[in-house]
């Protein structure tokens, strides 16, 4: 993915040259913000899974396809949304180890040019003196 140029319209045409492609091979699905609480509490309530409202979108989308296989993969970590999703379930969202360690962690602010070699110095410096 190019995250520089996030366009869906772009990727979509990347992967199909051909509107009538497009058409018989692509199918949109709406999901309400209803629909998406509703997902997310029956995900709860059925198998003790926490997922993040994409995950949970894309769940509720699979219930409307085919009765095929599937495999869903979660896009987030609930804890990314867990004001939004403890409201929903009633149940503090536990946060990860290593995000817990990045949220402790002190910001730090380094000015420099904008060399990749000066760049590179302050990273090599920085281990160097790590504490």
């Amino acid at each position: 993915m190019d995250v520089g140029n996030p366009s869906n319209f772009e990727r979509l045409h990347y992967l199909f040259n051909y509107f009538k492609t497009f058409k018989n091979e692509v199918k949109a699905i709406r999901a309400s913000d209803d629909d998406i609480k509703n997902t997310v509490k029956t995900i709860y309530k059925k198998h003790k899974m926490i997922v993040c409202p994409h995950t949970a979108t894309a769940f509720y989308a699979r219930q409307h396809l085919s009765k095929q296989p599937w495999i869903v993969v979660a896009t987030a970590d609930p804890s990314k949304c867990d004001t939004v999703i403890e409201d929903m379930i009633h149940t503090p969202i536990p946060v990860p180890p290593q995000l817990q360690m990045m949220l402790e962690t002190q910001a730090q602010n380094v000015t420099s040019v904008t060399t990749l070699e000066d760049i590179r110095k302050i990273i090599i410096f920085k281990n160097m003196h790590a504490d």
